[in-house]
């Protein structure tokens, strides 16, 4: 397949210039590299994935994955894989793939050093990325058309096919270069909180092209038309609060929100009418998800505590037995990793809010809560539960930098003082 041929070629070229940047640029790319066929079983995420994780325990020490500030959930989450992938109905070979975000975070943290050449290679893609992902969706939902994904589907890829009466809020929603509309969200709204949190620490240099990029994902989470992920992006900024709770930013925000509403009033009093009214615009009513937890906890009981096995929530949707598309991350604990898995997804997230907490830097917590909420009401697909682990792990590695910046900085002044007193001593 030509996308696959292309993006191989152009990570291979990273890999064996700088496997860092191939890291960060898998990261970046992931939600559209995800979709791109090596093999059966394989795609250009899976290989290159596994490929700069193998690099790095050859070429790295083990001290800095011991330093992982999150390795027992993740140890655990991994473990719960592999218990349901080996004693599920099935030996399920495509562990790899469930686990390779797992490896994508460890590979990030040990790999990524935040100098400012590798800072602004990420922020400069990140920024590119998201740009040709929203420009991409607008003209799907204006043409109702999608030739990337149609091309795929050609070669094979299950992707799925929205109709043309596929709207919400008056617009078509878009999938651009993703497999569903909550993707394009996602990663619009998360890579915003991120670059603007890059950008609140001066790592952005393009402030114009910054400015766009936020717009453009802003325009990226409405477009998508999917609830969950508008929740996520709001609660995801909040890690944003203390750079904007000041007078200037705050009237700067509230002009550009009270224009922006008055000029779309209609489109956003249908949004709020869809959290108010859910039922009224599409998607699984309380009703549905009544009845698909009845049909979870039917499943659920044949192996309550290992679950069935990977890949048993999947062949359930297709037996179409009443869970419709198990649009929550709940149903698919319980049915394919059992009471094991429930409690390692929601341990890994509370041992990272900890930590967080221990560290000062609680504020981050806001983007795995919002995440973890967003996979609770809706199912995302492609992105698991580790995936927004990248986000964090690269705002730890740079505030980490920074800090240690400061005290080199305290203590060198430190010296210089105490030089100067024993020189006047003298």
């Amino acid at each position: 397949m030509l996308f696959s041929l292309v993006a191989t070629i152009l990570l291979f070229y990273f890999l064996c210039k700088c496997p860092e940047k191939c890291i960060l640029l898998v990261f970046i790319w992931y939600p559209t590299i995800t979709l791109l066929p090596i093999c059966r079983g394989i795609n250009v995420s899976t290989l290159f994935i596994y490929l700069c994780f193998f690099y790095t325990l050859y070429s790295r020490t083990w001290d800095e994955l011991k330093k992982f500030p999150f390795f027992l959930p993740f140890i655990l989450c991994i473990g719960s894989y592999a218990v349901s992938a080996i004693l599920g109905y099935k030996i399920a070979l495509s562990v790899a793939k469930w686990v390779e975000q797992y490896i994508l975070v460890l590979t990030v943290w040990m790999l990524f050093k935040p100098k400012h050449n590798i800072i602004s290679f990420l922020i400069n893609n990140l920024m590119l990325y998201l740009c040709v992902l929203v420009i991409y969706s607008v003209f799907e939902s204006i043409t109702f058309s999608n030739p990337f994904l149609d091309y795929l589907r050609m070669n094979g890829v299950g992707i799925p096919k929205q109709g043309e009466g596929y709207v919400r809020y008056g617009l078509y929603r878009s999938q651009s270069m993703t497999i569903w509309t909550s993707i394009l969200a996602i990663a619009c709204g998360i890579g915003a909180v991120l670059l603007a949190k890059l950008y609140f620490m001066k790592y952005v240099k393009h402030k114009l092209f910054f400015f766009i990029t936020i717009c453009c994902c802003l325009v990226g989470v409405f477009i998508s038309g999917t609830r969950s992920a508008m929740l996520v992006t709001f609660i995801a900024a909040f890690c944003l609060f203390k750079e904007i709770f000041n007078a200037r930013v705050l009237l700067v925000l509230g002009v550009f929100c009270c224009v922006f509403i008055y000029f779309n009033v209609e489109y956003f009093s249908a949004i709020l009418d869809s959290f108010l009214n859910p039922e009224d615009v599409g998607g699984s009513s309380l009703e549905q998800r009544s009845l698909q937890f009845l049909v979870t906890y039917k499943y659920w009981m044949q192996a309550p505590f290992i679950g069935n096995g990977l890949d048993y929530t999947n062949l359930l949707v297709e037996q179409e037995v009443g869970i419709l598309g198990a649009e929550s991350i709940i149903f698919r604990l319980l049915i394919d990793r059992g009471i094991l898995g429930f409690i390692s997804y929601f341990f890994l997230y509370i041992y990272a809010i900890v930590i967080l907490y221990k560290r000062n830097l609680f504020f981050l917590s806001f983007i795995l809560i919002g995440f973890m909420i967003g996979k609770v009401m809706s199912l995302l697909p492609s992105i698991e539960e580790a995936y927004v682990f990248v986000y964090l792990v690269l705002l730890l590695r740079i505030i980490d930098s920074e800090n240690i910046k400061i005290l080199l900085k305290n203590i060198f002044i430190n010296k210089l003082v105490k030089r100067n007193n024993e020189s006047i001593v003298v």
